[in-house]
């Protein structure tokens, strides 16, 4: 299917969207549509449940609809693997692929696409001119208004992916992009761009796969736009995060030359539906695991996600999803702290399906429990540290204390735990507000 008959859907963030917010607060701030937190993260857990309970109809609905003209462009794959073949098929000659920062392409396609001998070009980082290298974790970032980041997606989504102004050529490369979101009604597919990388390999590239999970798949056009804002809404600290992260040098697509004429080769665009795995987590006890819309949210205040990869960082979803389809990954790292549960914008229970996997594999020796159990109790144990301050830090110190603490924890003796105070920070800083602190 030509790129001028695709029927996809862009997003984007819009400056003028963003002037236009923050204007109206300083006019009427008592006018200003606000977005309540609570009551998204509530309607979009609703609206993921309800789409995983219509998937099949979706997919039906969806094959139904590209089929129509009896056109070639949708195309399932029942693995990585599968899907890697096809796109290996289309590069012809040229052996070069130009992929977006997608979940699904950087997580599930690379490493069979890089073992299959493609040259690889990652967009994102190659075009980022100046990287961001002053955020390195969570904590350094302003706090940005959900408010803000939603409305700032606000306006026409539809973009039109025609050839820039004066380009009569395209690159000899195959681009790869991951999807956000599609719609089973209509067959839109939706693309969430926060800088002009993917724009411009629909532009440039001869010819570009499109690739979704089959959970992508919702069954209205306003579900998929919903499901793609909240996943930009979301996903926007992991977003800056990566920005000082990086890649590893690659090559650009400016390496490439713009030499195959418009009016020879017309940029084809193909839908590949992935399977790889779902349809069986999807029948286990994990079917939660898929509600996730891929924001990495549970990333960003995880302790153990720069260990869980060696090449980069994983989110917990991630290392769980990769363990069940692929099982090479290293569950115990996981501290069972639960910080991605809380942050988890459709509440999935990420640490309570990572300790049941280990007990699936029978991997788990009994004096974990006791460990895990302490590691996801920290607040309540800190809570009751406090209480006892005098008596907890004498045990704590103490070292035949610590030497049990290691046996049954395999939290290291030569660690000292922080003092527990009695007045705790809390009760300090309302006495500080209040006018009654020293």
């Amino acid at each position: 299917m030509d790129c001028d008959d695709f029927p996809f859907l862009m997003i984007e963030p819009s400056a003028v969207h963003k002037r236009r917010f923050s204007a109206q607060v300083l006019n009427d701030p008592a006018d200003t549509r606000t977005v309540d937190e609570a009551g998204l993260r509530q309607r979009l857990q609703k609206m993921r449940v309800s789409s995983l309970e219509k998937l099949e109809t979706s997919l039906q609905n969806v094959s139904c609809l590209f089929k129509k003209g009896g056109s070639p462009a949708l195309i399932y794959a029942a693995s990585a693997y599968d899907a890697c073949n096809i796109i290996k098929r289309a590069c012809g000659n040229t052996q070069s692929i130009c992929i977006n920062k997608s979940a699904v392409i950087t997580r599930e396609l690379k490493t069979c696409l890089a073992a299959a001998g493609l040259n690889i070009i990652e967009s994102y980082y190659t075009d980022l001119h100046h990287k961001n290298e002053e955020f390195t974790h969570y904590w350094q970032l302003p706090r940005i208004p959900i408010t803000s980041i939603f409305n700032a997606f606000e306006g026409e989504p539809l973009k039109s992916p025609g050839a820039r102004d004066g380009m009569k050529k395209r690159r000899d490369i195959v681009g790869v992009i991951g999807v956000s979101a599609i719609s089973a009604d209509d067959g839109s597919v939706v693309l969430i761009q926060h800088r002009q990388n993917i724009k411009k390999i629909i532009e440039e590239c001869r010819s570009v796969f499109l690739v979704a999970g089959i959970d992508k798949v919702v069954p209205t056009k306003e579900e998929a736009l919903f499901q793609a804002k909240c996943m930009a809404c979301f996903g926007m600290t992991a977003l800056l995060m990566d920005s000082g992260a990086g890649s590893e040098e690659s090559a650009s697509m400016e390496d490439y030359p713009l030499e195959i004429p418009y009016d020879k080769s017309k940029c084809r665009l193909s839908l590949i539906l992935m399977d790889n795995g779902r349809r069986e987590i999807m029948q286990s006890d994990f079917l939660p695991l898929m509600t996730c819309i891929g924001c990495r949210a549970c990333m960003n205040q995880c302790p153990g996600s720069r260990f869980f990869d060696t090449s980069s960082a994983l989110s917990p979803r991630e290392l769980l999803f990769l363990q069940l389809t692929e099982g090479n990954m290293a569950l115990d790292l996981c501290l069972q702290c639960n910080v991605c549960r809380t942050v988890c914008p459709v509440n999935i229970d990420l640490p309570g399906m990572i300790l049941k996997l280990r007990i699936l594999q029978k991997k788990y020796h009994v004096l974990n429990y006791f460990r895990d159990f302490l590691l996801s109790k920290m607040e309540e144990i800190e809570k009751t540290g406090s209480y006892f301050a005098p008596v907890a830090n004498l045990f704590s110190r103490n070292k035949a204390v610590k030497k049990l603490a290691e046996l049954f924890t395999g939290i290291s003796c030569r660690r000292d735990i922080p003092f527990f105070r009695a007045p705790t920070f809390e009760k300090i800083f309302k006495d500080q507000v209040s006018g009654h602190g020293k």
